[in-house]
């Protein structure tokens, strides 16, 4: 009623007051108290960047591969004991999971070494043998001529 008394519609303000859109809108800012040090920084980035990454999928193959990763770190875990190693007079105490870890990818590496040697030379023989072999070349056959002299 209070609203109808002072000429307002019922979805209107009343008619002293000035709309929302027509007072004076200031820009408001939120300070904080202290500003953000590096640690904070640090933590601000990683977490934009780690908040863009989604986990994969869990299928059957995601899940052999951190079972198949579980299983490596036990034995990594329980073969931490020390081993000596002689090599050329100097006798190194590494745990067995290191010296396995060395010896695996140096066998890795020798295997890389063998199938690029390998490729290497099978590249040459086949260079040598396009080289050998020549180019068969388009000879040119003679045209017939329906000419009497050429049916004698």
């Amino acid at each position: 009623m209070a609203r109808q008394e002072q000429g307002a519609t019922p979805g209107q303000a009343p008619a002293g007051e000035p709309r929302a859109s027509q007072q004076a809108r200031k820009p408001s800012r939120a300070v904080p108290a202290r500003r953000p040090g590096v640690f904070a920084k640090a933590a601000d980035a990683l977490s934009d960047r780690l908040g863009r990454l989604r986990p994969p999928p869990l299928d059957w193959r995601t899940f052999s591969y951190g079972l198949l990763a579980l299983i490596a770190l036990i034995l990594v875990a329980r073969n931490w004991a020390p081993v000596r190693i002689d090599f050329f007079g100097w006798h190194p105490d590494v745990p067995k999971a290191v010296a396995f870890v060395f010896f695996f990818a140096l066998g890795l590496l020798a295997e890389w070494l063998w199938v690029f040697r390998s490729q290497r030379i099978a590249r040459r023989a086949a260079a040598e043998l396009a080289e050998a072999v020549p180019e068969p070349e388009d000879e040119e056959e003679p045209e017939d001529t329906d000419d009497e002299e050429s049916t004698l």
